[in-house]
């Protein structure tokens, strides 16, 4: 909901299914700051968390701490690692 972004974490069962919900990060105070909201997510190799966000790509520690934005100064829709987790993707509007 881009007025109030948010990132949830699903704890994995050992069957495959999604168990408990928790908020990785509320991300209100991002709310109308730029273009954009919650969005595409990919895991790095090191457990950082990536993700589209208002206005760029924000990074989350495992325990949902944010670790920094990359801003874009557009809407970031997805985000994509290659397979060694060396370059990152990102699909966006124009600058």
């Amino acid at each position: 909901v881009p007025e109030h972004p948010r990132w949830l974490a699903y704890e994995l069962l050992p069957d495959g299914e999604l168990g408990a919900e928790r908020v990785l990060h509320d991300g209100r105070r991002f709310a109308g700051t730029a273009p954009g909201g919650a969005d595409g997510i990919e895991v790095h190799p090191s457990g950082t968390v990536l993700s589209a966000g208002p206005g760029g790509v924000y990074a989350f520690a495992p325990d949902g701490a944010l670790l920094g934005i990359l801003h874009h100064g557009s809407a970031v829709s997805n985000v994509e690692l290659d397979l060694a987790g060396d370059a990152l993707y990102v699909t966006a509007g124009r600058r």
